[in-house]
């Protein structure tokens, strides 16, 4: 995406924060979109996975993970999604639990129905190589809604007044021009 552009995901960058500045009656503006997401905290080292929903918003924080050890000696890695639940049926062999978070982290990225939920990455200074622990279902979080932009009505009189275009609000003839879904500042006269 070019410099100045607001992209349909609602991040913003420097152009847009000048015309932020610019029009002066903005009481709020637009917020990005962000992903849920959920990080395991397994007992051990080098054993933690961060799921990350695939789409942005509030829709994430629908989504569980959990893992899950069967009963008996001996159980393949598998992973069964259900709605929005993604159960991780982790590798027993001797009736100990013995997948590795890059073993789960495969598994989970070769699920075609998983991974249109969600990403899955180690975590940050882990290498994939430590024994995961069973967990219940938790859900991701931290999944928001774009905040729209509000005016306050101290536009200088006879100035026309913003209008919403999607998400970005443009100013009709005013100074800034709709290009696609962003907006390229240039100062106005009239104000």
């Amino acid at each position: 995406m070019a410099n100045g552009a607001l992209s349909s995901a609602g991040t913003t960058d420097k152009r847009v924060d000048r015309i932020e500045e610019g029009l002066g009656g903005i009481q709020s503006v637009a917020s990005a979109l962000t992903r849920a997401s959920y990080t395991t905290a397994c007992a051990g080292a080098d054993n933690d996975l961060v799921f990350t929903a695939v789409n942005d918003g509030l829709g994430g924080n629908d989504i569980t993970v959990a893992y899950v050890q069967q009963a008996g000696t001996t159980w393949p890695l598998s992973i069964v999604v259900s709605g929005n639940a993604i159960t991780v049926n982790v590798k027993v062999t001797a009736s100990s639990i013995a997948s590795t978070a890059a073993e789960v982290l495969a598994a989970v990225k070769a699920s075609v129905v998983a991974s249109k939920l969600v990403d899955v990455q180690l975590k940050s200074g882990d290498n994939g190589t430590g024994v995961v622990t069973a967990f219940s279902a938790a859900p991701l979080t931290g999944g928001t809604a774009v905040t729209r932009s509000t005016f306050d009505a101290g536009i200088a009189s006879g100035a026309k007044r913003p209008t919403p275009v999607g998400q970005v609000y443009t100013d009709e003839g005013q100074g800034s021009k709709l290009l696609g879904d962003s907006v390229k500042a240039s100062q106005p006269t009239a104000w």
